[in-house]
Order: structure tokens, then sequence, then C-alpha cells
């Protein structure tokens, strides 16, 4: 939805939930999933976005920045829900591959330096992708294939 109205090599896609305009941040996608009683399978999935419109705080940038007119909060509300649905109907119908396909071809940092920060230790490597379920792949500096799913990510420098 935001590529339709700007230039879409400028943006890029951060794992494991902003979206980049120029390397600053424009959106943000936050997930939350309750597994059912007893199960693998999520009982539910609450999905919360912020996405900067006509104002961003200090370093990231807005729609309207970026944007050669303008838009509105209901006019982009009204196409962001529009495409979120079209996402949701192509998951139903297709799975993940397609959405991850699409996901890695605007990937952030792919190939590059990444740190994973958790709260016992560190790992640094190279960013390789994400699998099947979204989980980011490192190829750490041993050279071992990692599957991260929760830690604070750094891509580049420690700042990045």
């Amino acid at each position: 939805l935001i590529a339709a109205g700007v230039d879409a090599a400028t943006i890029t896609l951060k794992w494991p939930n902003d979206v980049l305009v120029g390397g600053r941040k424009v959106a943000g996608i936050l997930l939350e999933q309750e597994m059912a009683k007893g199960t693998d399978v999520p009982a539910f999935m609450l999905v919360g976005t912020g996405i900067n419109i006509a104002h961003a705080p200090d370093g990231a940038v807005a729609i309207n920045d970026v944007l050669a007119s303008p838009v509105g909060v209901d006019e982009f509300r009204d196409a962001f829900l529009s495409a979120l649905s079209g996402r949701y109907e192509i998951w139903g119908k297709d799975g993940f591959a397609p959405l991850r396909d699409d996901w890695l071809s605007h990937a952030h940092g792919v190939g590059g330096p990444v740190t994973a920060r958790m709260a016992e230790k560190s790992l640094s490597g190279t960013f390789e992708g994400v699998d099947e379920n979204g989980t980011l792949v490192m190829r750490d500096d041993h050279g071992e294939i990692r599957h991260i799913s929760g830690a604070a990510i750094h891509f580049g420098g420690a700042n990045s």
C-alpha cells in the first residue's frame, strides 16, 4: 500500500515488524497470539499497526513526507484495510509462502551483518532471510544456521 505512492526501491521491511522508507521507520506492526489450550494452534491473533501518516517522531518519516500528493487519514485507513484484507485472503488460500516471498523481495539487510541480543547471550552473523514460519534465519560467525524467533535484532552496526 505504501509502495503505491512511493518509489518502491526506497521501501524495505525490517524483521520482525518495521516498514522503512529511505532507511527511516514509517510504520510498525505488532502481532500477539494465544495458543488454544493443549495445542500448538493459535486460538486467536491480534494485529496492531502504527503508521506515521501526517507526522513522525524524530528519526522517522511520515507517509505525507514522501508522497507527491498528501493522503488523509480516512483515505489511508480504507486503502490499508483493503490491502490487508487482500493479504489475508492470499494467506487463507495459499498459505504463508507467497507472502514470505513478497516480504523477502523487500527485506532489509539480507546478506548483511546482524546481531541478535537475547537475555542470556548475543549471536552475530549474516542475515539469510526468514524461514517458512517467519523466523529470522542467521548464519552465525561459526557458519552454523540459527533460527531466531525472539531477540533484539540489530542490522549492520550495533545501532542500526
